[in-house]
């Protein structure tokens, strides 16, 4: 009852809505990584979201030309740990980069919309939310450029518009802002920011305000407006503004928050303990879903297995060899025992299951020669480039008949293998088909697969001696569109 009584004073004092009977908020985890490893302890963490970053330069280094193979398998392994996944795209590459600086704005809004509508067309329905560039109020996330709302305005207007075209069921959540009360050419005050990016009738064009209220060197209940507003509570000036511009219907989710427990330089006054970070967490998820009805999700920056940025390093839930520092701990047991923690629907598994390994459009070439089109550039741009090694998941494989197809071009030798999971599979056919797709298709037996990550390689030949001549060892081939998928067994 005090907690509901306190709630509605401040209820009363900003104009927000009244609570609903019980607060419940959706748990989720900011990962650096896609590794099999981070993934699974993501799952056993609790958390049913997952933000991850996109980094649009990975994924089309030169204009029209499409790296995807990285990202769907990213995705592909989220799905199989039942994580709700969150793309954050940023990162140009730099053919579309404004500036030379890192995370610099696009030269044109219309190339950076172009990017997220061929991304939302692509995981049209499995994708759930897009966050729209990250901490834009920092130059150095703004291409060393001064921060300008109605610049990321324009961006946010022209990606949102582009989503909506590709995946109208995709929430839109807008750049969480990093709290600041610098007001310069390298930040500005992300209340000030806000503001005027309503201004710029910016509200039509997302569905989520993202926010980023780290706690500092503070406790989750530092009071509001204590250590020059630098705590956890920034977010109710937020929360004002939004309900100021008439937009408190929406909710906001945490995109990032924290606690380091590393901290360095100018910020090693930010450094807590070991304790505290996992108390800090753990209180800031309970405080949020009895105060703050309007936050619908929490993701705790950040989960990340090996070693990574100094930065980074403190905020972790991970040590560097992979075990759980406290704060994982005390998470985990919020996440199973909590009332306030909400359960979202998980993604479900497709049945029969049917994988794509590799895409249509996701050609690898092998060899050590260099062909026109239809030939694709040899993979990974290495000469010679004999092999090629990925990898699938695949749930409950035991006691099902499976078939695996790949089309293939332009096998020549006899010494061709395919390979599953360390194990071969099948010698690829040796026949020259002058440039043509041909179907290949492979029965794996049950037991060659295993369950969650399998891995698959090909691996190619040399040509037989008389062919053999200058830098031309090995055979050249090309495969595209691997899919695994579950068929009726015959008696």
């Amino acid at each position: 009852m005090r907690i509901l009584l306190a709630f509605l004073l401040i209820a009363i004092a900003l104009n927000l809505p009244a609570p609903p009977s019980s607060g419940k908020i959706r748990f989720g985890i900011h990962v650096l990584d896609a590794r099999d490893y981070t993934l699974k302890k993501a799952q056993e963490l609790g958390a049913t979201w997952v933000i991850y970053p996109v980094l649009w330069r990975d994924i089309e280094p030169y204009p029209g030309r499409y790296n995807w193979a990285g990202l769907d398998l990213a995705l592909q392994a989220m799905e199989y740990y039942r994580l709700n996944p969150v793309f954050r795209v940023d990162h140009p590459p730099a053919w579309a980069s404004l500036t030379p600086y890192p995370n610099s704005p696009p030269k044109e809004p219309a190339l950076y919309a172009d990017f997220l509508r061929k991304l939302s067309a692509r995981y049209r329905g499995r994708v759930k939310a897009y966050i729209i560039w990250n901490e834009p109020n920092l130059a150095q996330e703004w291409g060393n450029l001064p921060p300008d709302p109605a610049e990321y305005a324009s961006l946010l207007k022209a990606a949102a518009q582009a989503i909506r075209e590709a995946d109208p069921k995709a929430t839109i959540v807008s750049a969480g802002l990093a709290p600041t009360n610098e007001k310069s050419a390298k930040a500005m005050d992300d209340r000030l920011y806000l503001k005027q990016l309503y201004e710029t009738g910016a509200a039509d064009y997302f569905d989520v305000l993202g926010a980023h209220p780290y706690g500092f060197a503070y406790p989750p209940d530092d009071p509001r407006g204590a250590h020059d507003g630098l705590n956890m509570a920034r977010l109710e000036d937020l929360r004002e503004i939004m309900v100021a511009y008439g937009d408190s219907d929406k909710e906001v989710w945490i995109t990032e928050f924290g606690w380091t427990t590393e901290g360095y330089g100018v910020w090693a006054w930010t450094e807590v303990s070991l304790e505290e970070q996992a108390s800090y967490l753990v209180e800031a998820v309970k405080m949020a879903a009895s105060r703050w009805p309007w936050v619908g999700m929490m993701a705790v920056w950040h989960l990340s297995y090996g070693e990574v940025e100094l930065a980074y390093r403190g905020f972790n839930l991970l040590n560097p060899d992979g075990s759980p520092k406290p704060a994982w701990e005390a998470l985990r047991t919020l996440a199973r025992t909590s009332p306030y923690i909400r359960r979202d629907p998980l993604p479900e598994p497709q049945s029969p299951q049917r994988i794509t390994i590799l895409a249509h459009d996701q050609t690898v070439h092998l060899g050590d020669s260099e062909y026109p089109y239809p030939w694709e550039p040899l993979y990974l741009l290495r000469n010679p480039s004999p092999f090629w090694e990925w990898a699938f998941y695949v749930r409950k494989p035991e006691g099902k008949c499976w078939l695996l197809t790949l089309e293939l071009m332009q096998s020549n030798e006899q010494g061709n293998k395919l390979f599953l999971n360390g194990r071969e599979v099948a010698t690829l056919p040796a026949e020259v088909w002058e440039g043509v797709w041909v179907n290949f298709p492979v029965e794996i037996a049950p037991d060659v697969l295993r369950e969650g990550r399998n891995e698959i390689a090909v691996k190619i030949s040399k040509r037989i001696p008389p062919w053999q001549h200058d830098d031309l060892i090995w055979d050249d081939l090309q495969f595209r569109r691997v899919i695994l998928q579950e068929t009726k067994c015959l008696p």
